[in-house]
């Protein structure tokens, strides 16, 4: 798909970028407890919007690529965070899970709550830059409530949500910077 905007002409797949950067930042504010007028079904939306948007990236820059940048993103996604992504999209995604899955039995297993008061610890890198400013607009509207997470059980491991977000977004970061495609 031809992007809409001039400023990506050519380079169709930064408008697929930016968008996967807007959904970090929701996915992380949802993270930090920053949405307190939403239900927790409309947060764990936002957790789903943000890996399908990170996991057709793929398909964004692919497309725009030659082969080589192709067989780069293959191999790129063949990363643990990738497959749990395209685990936890494409088993949204369908009503019954597909050939493609490689565990039928993936999907988000549990929900978690908690009210806390404190801070967070984030690191220095670029999804943690993201993570500060987000942490920043959240305690400019502290107000007590609820936190959520969610597990994704995947062959029979558990991974935290926000842990496979957040190595996805600094992988494709670091892909796109190495490769100069910004």
């Amino acid at each position: 798909m031809e992007s809409l905007y001039i400023e990506f002409k050519g380079r169709d797949y930064l408008e697929q970028w930016e968008r996967v950067q807007r959904w970090y930042r929701k996915l992380l504010l949802v993270k930090h407890g920053y949405y307190k007028e939403l239900s927790d079904r409309e947060l764990l939306d936002i957790v789903y919007a943000f890996f399908l948007n990170v996991h057709h990236l793929k398909d964004w820059v692919g497309k725009h690529n030659n082969e080589q940048y192709k067989a780069r993103v293959e191999i790129l996604l063949k990363e643990r965070c990738f497959v749990l992504a395209a685990e936890l999209a494409n088993g949204h995604k369908h009503f019954i899970k597909n050939h493609h899955s490689s565990d039928v039995q993936s999907s988000i297993k549990s929900q978690n709550v908690k009210v806390t008061v404190g801070t967070a610890f984030i690191s220095l890198d670029p999804a943690g830059d993201i993570e500060s400013e987000v942490l920043e607009q959240c305690q400019q509207r502290t107000l007590p409530g609820a936190q959520y997470s969610w597990d994704f059980i995947y062959q029979s491991e558990k991974f935290d949500c926000f842990n496979i977000g957040k190595q996805c977004y600094k992988n494709w970061f670091d892909f796109l910077q190495t490769n100069n495609l910004f």
